[in-house]
């Protein structure tokens, strides 16, 4: 991937050439506005015990002066250049660039790098990138400021320790750090060898990162895609094309895993963890398929932007944007409806017809091996929040944090039908006494149902309890329950209950979960669970 191109990049990269896009026409009064605001807007300064009180008030500071310093890159007027410098002083003056830092004081070598701190280090890149002359016109020192700052708090530590967890791929949105700590170092960084260690380190890394993508929630995803897909153009124009990894990366399966994650307008799969709601950007998506070549991409992008217009997650993807913007307006293509998608893995299995939309999934080593989700009618009547997921536990014994083997998906699409299974039998800690689970959601378009079988091998008679989370407050009927437009119903005699969860962001109403107990349940046992319009 990266590093094995280190030479090739290293003889012929030239940071000037970095892409630098013109505001478009129909952005430059929005653009005006923002830097206007910025100009007039007084920043005031919060004293370390009121940021210790109130981190959420300092992280709004944070971000206001961040946003602020963006919105002047554009500018070359000396009031732009004044605040532009004023800017750079606070931010440099903060005592961790990290949202929520883990000590008032931190160790000077080893501070919190988290996204937050990554981006800044890269908005102080294309600070110099974009305003570097302009700036030492005022004072020379100003450019040696934002260096010296971001050796110290970014480049330094990563160079110095190992035990970052974005290092190892095991911190949210690690490949969109990494790739911002890149951005910098290539905008930034003046001194060859300096800029060659760091780029050698960090490429190693990132390589790892790519090689191996863990289950992670879709707004993460989508930020680690286009963080690379970004980084991937930006080192095609700073070398002249002499280094081209944008027909390799994002890996085909990110994008695919996004596209099949989403369900209608706002709503998102979120087995991962994350919001059912996640607030993506539409532009992201469409900058990311526009690059990668993905159509529907671009109109789930487009679509998205029309029905709540967001900014990119990452400064260097907000001013890439400016070169999508035109093509963004024009995007008028119908939102993908995938009639159904299967990941090679199973992490993501769905089908949709009849009103239905069902998913199934092979889990994200979060006890959640066979999890399920179903909308009907576009409304959310199965899902995962709050980290509750809809899988049975046996004897009271839930699921491993992760299962000791893969579990294998399988798949069966029609038009007529859609079969989605996944081996659950490896899920189970041994005392637990599974021999084999087996977990299939059929959707039936032309019967406009949807049915959910278990089968069970034990090693002996066991209590089978049966979870469904839901956003609906049950409404029982006989054998089964109302959850919204759907009707849900069970064979059997089981015990039944349920119970409230307490509210999220997506659902303040509440969410409840139904819990289905069959008593000391046969050895070799199958139940199945009907979904209907009510």
């Amino acid at each position: 991937m990266f590093l094995n191109a280190l030479s090739a990049i290293l003889a012929t990269l030239t940071p000037e050439r970095a892409p630098l896009y013109r505001v478009p026409s129909a952005r430059a009064a929005k653009a005006e506005t923002d830097a206007i605001n910025a100009i007039n807007r007084v920043h005031r300064s919060m004293p370390l015990s009121r940021r210790m009180e109130e981190p959420e008030e300092y992280a709004r500071v944070q971000r206001e002066r961040r946003h602020d310093l963006e919105a002047l890159l554009f500018r070359g007027d000396k009031p732009a250049m004044r605040t532009a410098m004023d800017l750079i002083c606070e931010i440099a003056e903060e005592t961790s660039w990290a949202l929520s830092p883990a000590e008032a004081f931190e160790d000077e070598f080893h501070p919190t790098i988290d996204t937050q701190a990554a981006q800044t280090a890269a908005l102080f890149g294309w600070v110099a990138r974009a305003l570097g002359d302009r700036l030492d016109e005022i004072s020379p020192r100003i450019r040696s400021r934002l260096l010296y700052e971001t050796r110290r708090r970014i480049f330094a530590p990563v160079l110095a320790h190992d035990d970052y967890a974005f290092l190892r791929g095991e911190a949210p949105g690690s490949v969109d750090i990494l790739c911002s700590i890149i951005t910098a170092a290539i905008l930034l960084e003046p001194d060859v060898s300096k800029r060659a260690a760091i780029l050698k380190r960090l490429f190693k890394y990132l390589d790892a990162c790519l090689d191996s993508t863990p289950p992670a929630p879709v707004a993460f995803r989508l930020a680690d895609a286009c963080a690379v897909a970004d980084l991937g153009q930006l080192i095609k124009r700073a070398t002249l094309g002499v280094v081209d990894k944008t027909q390799e990366l994002p890996d085909e399966q990110w994008l695919d895993e996004i596209l099949f994650s989403h369900v209608t307008d706002g709503w998102f799969l979120n087995f991962f963890g994350g919001s059912a709601q996640p607030a993506l950007s539409g532009q992201a998506i469409f900058r990311l398929g526009r690059v990668c070549g993905d159509r529907a991409l671009m109109a789930l992008g487009a679509a998205l932007h029309r029905h709540n217009s967001l900014p990119s997650p990452s400064v260097t993807g907000r001013l890439f944007d400016f070169a999508h913007w035109e093509a963004l307006q024009a995007e008028l293509s119908p939102v993908p409806r995938l009639k159904h998608a299967a990941m090679d893995d199973g992490r993501i299995l769905q089908a949709r017809g009849a009103g239905f939309f069902c998913a199934l999934t092979t889990g994200g080593n979060s006890r959640n091996v066979g999890d399920l989700t179903l909308y009907l009618d576009n409304v959310p009547v199965l899902l995962p929040e709050k980290g509750y997921c809809s899988i049975p536990t046996i004897s009271g014994m839930a699921q491993l944090s992760a299962p000791t083997a893969t579990p294998q998906p399988d798949w069966e699409f029609t038009d007529e039908r859609a079969i989605m299974g996944v081996d659950v039998s490896r899920a189970y800690p041994p005392e637990a006494g599974v021999r084999a689970h087996q977990r299939t959601l059929m959707l039936a378009r032309e019967e406009y149902s949807a049915q959910l079988v278990d089968v069970f091998d034990f090693d002996a008679a066991k209590d089978v309890c049966f979870r469904f989370v839901t956003p609906m407050e049950p409404q029982r009927v006989e054998s089964g329950a109302k959850l919204g437009p759907a009707l849900f119903l069970w064979e059997g005699d089981p015990e039944v209950s349920a119970r409230a969860l307490g509210s999220s962001p997506s659902f303040p109403q509440g969410i409840w979960e139904i819990c289905l107990t069959y008593v000391q349940a046969a050895p070799r046992s199958m139940y199945t669970f009907f979904f209907k319009h009510a």
